[in-house]
């Protein structure tokens, strides 16, 4: 008996990414530690007689805008037109749509076969989940590197974890219950590095995603290694492009929407 293999061209899979969603929880975490300072001064006012000051009705006005983005733009715009990965037979396509701007969709697009490797990874849920990825070790870009570039991934590194820490790992815990998936899937997230150093990351929260994902590479040829890393090794993430850089060309794009 023959075993018919999917047609991904006429079958794609397709993998919803929540990271845009995720990151309007990084401007509560800034609304949060915003609310102390402000109710402070706002104190002041009411109860003391103080003036009202133009940094008491700026930090107001960023405060409230803050929410909107929070609790209206960013879960709009995720509503409106999701995220999502789609892999076809020779293409993996990334739509990416940054916040709610009809103008800022785009899709990015990688041939199959310039996947170099596949990794798991922990904190996979980054804002843009598409980048460069750096050929050195953590260790040996330490060694080599200057320390701005030293306080720029430490910054990072505290921004990505403490939002993941506070948010997106409880988040993703309920929405595992509720779909009544294995928490194990928590480092199941994949780190889909390509030859030119570009690299996707892809969130994965259901078991048959997984396992379509995993058949897919497969049936190229890719396997998935035995590999986990807590944050992928990121280079472009940030305020700094350190000496060490080298990549070949950028992801293809295939035009505004």
């Amino acid at each position: 008996m023959n075993v018919k293999t999917r047609d991904y061209d006429e079958e794609p899979i397709v993998i919803t990414n929540y990271s845009v969603l995720y990151e309007s929880h990084l401007i509560m975490l800034i609304a949060l530690i915003g609310v102390p300072l402000l109710g402070n001064k706002i104190y002041n006012v009411m109860i003391a007689g103080n003036r009202i000051t133009p940094d008491i009705v700026i930090g107001l006005v960023i405060w409230i805008y803050l929410l909107y983005l929070m609790f209206w733009v960013y879960p709009k715009g995720f509503k409106k037109k999701k995220n999502f990965f789609i892999f076809t037979d020779k293409f993996i396509k990334y739509h990416y749509e940054y916040i709610a701007k009809d103008d800022a969709d785009i899709d990015l697009i990688m041939d199959t076969d310039k996947v170099k490797n596949i990794t798991h990874c922990i904190v996979c849920e980054l804002p843009d989940s598409y980048g460069r990825w750096h050929y050195l070790s953590a260790w040996k870009l330490y060694r080599k590197s200057s320390i701005g570039v030293h306080i720029g991934k430490v910054t990072l590194f505290m921004r990505y974890f403490m939002t993941y820490l506070l948010f997106i790992f409880p988040s993703k815990l309920k929405r595992l219950r509720n779909l009544e998936e294995p928490y194990s899937l928590i480092n199941k997230n994949l780190f889909i590095q390509f030859s030119n150093r570009n690299y996707f990351l892809i969130n994965i929260y259901s078991e048959n995603d997984y396992d379509a994902l995993q058949k897919y590479f497969a049936t190229h040829d890719i396997f998935i290694m035995n590999k986990t890393h807590f944050i992928p090794h990121l280079q472009d993430q940030g305020w700094f492009v350190d000496k060490e850089e080298i990549w070949e060309d950028n992801l293809k794009q295939k035009g505004w929407k």
